[in-house]
């Protein structure tokens, strides 16, 4: 899932050089369903094949041991190599080109387009596309939605009636007013105010929106993924990983950082951010705030202390 961004940029750089097949080997029950997987696909915008690997027999034969791994495969067939985890795009970007430039000299690569039906142009378009968090505000008489795979907020009465959408609808990440600012699949909310503050997921930031002025600001991260785990820093400098969800209490808002496997601690207004919780790593374990452990985070609710 954190790979899909980054997978996408070099899809779209290589379009005419570079076929990517998805293979899907599921690590829960439910995830084998097609159609649970057809739904999976629609979330992530996922526009290459995938393959329902549900008995792991893909996985098997090609001596896969990690997700994600990418295999490299050469227009005549051969394995070039593979790569397990996630990566850093610049130098994958880098490999690939070398890979080309090997097989364009040999008069190797086919250059046709590739042609699919995608699973989104089979599907009806509604008002709203895999939201994923709603925050409701009561003595406002307000419901925020993350339109998550719109990539915008919706704004309406509690009786359903939208008053206003913040972001243009296009994946991204720039700041300015309500009509041109762009999110890259939103998630979770947190109000203080006439202050909204937004987990923007896929570009690895914070954001506040002026619902008083109907602007936008990034005050934490840098738009790019923590390359790898990270100690903290000033908000705007510090790459962070996947927020998912926010909450505040006082002048501290803490961030569900499921991408580092972590809680973190945004002081307010926007400065140091830090680790709050949690050691990092993908499992369950009980304990001290410094040695549990909780995978991925998705949710976080504050109630006082």
């Amino acid at each position: 899932m954190h790979a899909f961004p980054q997978l996408r940029k070099l899809e779209d750089k290589y379009r005419n050089e570079l076929a990517v097949v998805g293979v899907h080997s599921a690590k829960f029950t439910q995830e084998k369903a097609v159609d649970n997987v057809r739904q999976a696909v629609l979330r992530y915008d996922i526009s290459h094949p995938v393959v329902n690997d549900s008995d792991f027999d893909v996985w098997r034969r090609w001596g896969v041991r990690a997700w994600p791994t990418f295999m490299f495969v050469g227009p005549d067939g051969t394995v070039l190599g593979k790569h397990e985890g996630e990566f850093d795009v610049e130098a994958l970007d880098g490999a690939i080109a070398n890979i080309i430039a090997d097989f364009d000299g040999r008069g190797l690569i086919d250059r046709t387009p590739l042609s699919f039906t995608l699973e989104r142009d089979k599907m009806a378009q509604g008002p709203l596309s895999f939201p994923g968090k709603l925050l409701a505000h009561e003595p406002s008489d307000t419901l925020f939605i993350a339109d998550s795979n719109h990539h915008r907020l919706v704004i309406a009465g509690l009786d359903g009636e939208v008053r206003a959408v913040v972001g243009s609808g296009e994946p991204g990440l720039a700041d300015g007013e309500f009509v041109s600012a762009k999110f890259n699949d939103p998630q979770g909310m947190a109000l203080d105010g006439d202050a909204l503050y937004v987990a923007d997921t896929k570009n690895h930031a914070i954001r506040r929106v002026d619902l008083s002025k109907r602007r936008v600001e990034t005050i934490a991260g840098t738009g790019e993924p923590a390359p790898s785990f990270s100690n903290g820093g000033l908000g705007k400098t510090t790459p962070i990983k996947s927020p998912w969800d926010v909450a505040i209490s006082g002048d501290t808002l803490y961030i569900a950082m499921a991408g580092f496997h972590q809680l973190w601690r945004l002081y307010l207004p926007p400065g140091h951010s830090e680790r709050h919780a949690v050691r990092g790593r993908e499992s369950m374990v009980e304990g001290r705030m410094d040695v549990a452990e909780v995978p991925q985070p998705s949710c976080i609710v504050a109630d006082g202390s």
